[in-house]
């Protein structure tokens, strides 16, 4: 509030969980970015009161809108790679912190909801269901290198700087993943690997390689700096027997009418094409807080069986 200098009538609220249940107690439609509450729990809580209220609820889980996933989604559609039998999706989270800002914990601790498991991984693994299908099986593991961190009383933007000076610092527990993985199967019977690591991008660049393998062909999605799946680095190739030709680049993304304003930092028209759903009433591009209580479900199953 400080920092965008917001007027005195602005409030300030300790959790995601009680704005959003004050909003739906007032019986007023509710938009929630994800993760919605810090587990399932909560998530079924508010879920549940606000279908006792009536009134309509959105979570953001922004990747599933994002023009590289519709276009995946389009070339699934046609049959073009006819059934799938496979997916990979490697990717990385970069190199591990050494420090991070007491200002804001969350991000070290598992049970938060706001760790790296469900943000960075949460939003690509939401498309990815969306895309390929639900798991029908899975097991997990989770691995925690660093279970101890530095933290300054200060801004995420000022803690490199810190790092080098004398500065005053405590030391915190943590237990946010620094490699994440998943293998399974989905209810469609393609087998699935997901390996969410830490460290640096790979020798050609990619901080993201997903390969989706079908019966007669294959699609990758490579992508270079950014949010996954939501950056003008995304590339999709289609590949058939020996030859390969692209499907989406850069250039492809929204860059017309009211996301001209965003110009090359695409990350943020993924929510603005959330409004943008919501205000034309397009119920198949939305999500609800019982869906979000779903994906939930998934990423606190991914924490239980992978700890």
């Amino acid at each position: 509030m400080e920092v965008f200098k917001l007027k005195n009538t602005a409030k300030a609220y300790g959790d995601i969980k009680s704005i959003v249940r004050a909003t739906i107690e007032e019986g007023k439609a509710v938009f929630c970015e994800w993760p919605l509450a810090r587990n399932t729990s909560e998530a079924r809580d508010l879920a549940s009161l606000a279908e006792s209220k009536g009134v309509l609820t959105y979570v953001c889980l922004e990747s599933r809108l994002s023009p590289p996933v519709a276009k995946i989604r389009d070339i699934i559609s046609l049959g073009t790679i006819d059934a799938i039998r496979s997916t990979d999706i490697l990717c990385t989270l970069g190199p591990v912190p050494t420090s991070w800002s007491s200002r804001n914990p969350a991000y070290s601790d598992v049970h938060s909801g706001q760790s790296p498991l469900n943000t960075r991984a949460g939003h690509p693994l939401d498309a990815f269901c969306h895309l390929l299908g639900e798991f029908d099986s899975f097991q997990s593991l989770l691995v925690t290198r660093r279970t101890e961190i530095k933290t300054y009383d200060a801004s995420a933007m000022d803690i490199a700087a810190l790092e080098k000076t004398d500065a005053a610092f405590e030391v915190a527990p943590r237990t946010a993943p620094d490699e994440i993985l998943l293998q399974g199967r989905l209810a469609g019977g393609a087998t699935v690997s997901f390996h969410l690591r830490s460290g640096d991008i790979d020798a050609d660049g990619n901080n993201f390689r997903w390969l989706i393998a079908g019966e007669n062909g294959l699609i990758e999605v490579t992508q270079k700096t950014g949010q996954f799946l939501r950056d003008k680095s995304v590339e999709i190739r289609l590949v058939k027997g020996s030859t390969s030709s692209v499907a989406f680049c850069g250039n492809d993304w929204i860059s017309e009418g009211p996301f001209r304003v965003f110009g090359d930092n695409v990350v943020l028209t993924t929510p603005g094409l959330n409004y943008q759903a919501i205000a034309e009433g397009l119920d198949s591009a939305t999500l609800d807080f019982r869906h979000a209580v779903k994906r939930r479900e998934m990423i606190d199953d991914i924490i239980s069986r992978g700890r």
